[in-house]
């Protein structure tokens, strides 16, 4: 869909699994990538990650907004099923990071990542990246944006 500038894509569901991974689980990564305000309810986080995650809500299809400091939800690029796709969630009431699907007419945050090598347009997706002593293995996969460094 082109979401993502020339240089970036949206992480697959792997790599949110990888990020998972890297960050102690799902059910400690999400207090690892909260932001230490703006979660409601005692709900911030530590931000040991880095990723700073804000409770910006959701948006329905009919266009409403919701949960705003309550909720954080961040597309991956892998479909579900034709009228949903694989995505990551944070609640200001938990310290999990949910893996869910999500109806491709609402509309949830992205993250988007940087390409680490490029070769006149052509980009390795296929790198060890580190960010804040944690090491991520991307795999090739259609189009995560914060951008990642590989140390050098």
């Amino acid at each position: 869909r082109g979401l993502a500038p020339t240089g970036w894509y949206l992480p697959s569901d792997k790599e949110w699994m990888d990020l998972a991974d890297v960050l102690g689980g799902n059910k400690t990564a999400g207090i690892e990538m909260k932001a230490t305000i703006g979660w409601k309810d005692d709900g911030n986080g530590t931000n040991r990650s880095g990723f700073e995650a804000l409770p910006s809500g959701y948006r329905k299809y009919d266009g409403e907004f919701n949960y705003i400091g309550y909720f954080g939800g961040w597309w991956s690029s892998t479909v579900y099923s034709s009228f949903s796709s694989w995505s990551r969630n944070l609640y200001s009431s938990q310290t999990e990071l949910v893996r869910d699907y999500g109806n491709k007419n609402s509309g949830l945050s992205i993250r988007c990542i940087k390409y680490i090598n490029e070769n006149d347009g052509n980009f390795n997706r296929t790198k060890k990246l580190e960010q804040n002593s944690h090491s991520l293995e991307l795999e090739d996969n259609d189009k995560y944006c914060s951008s990642i460094t590989d140390g050098s």
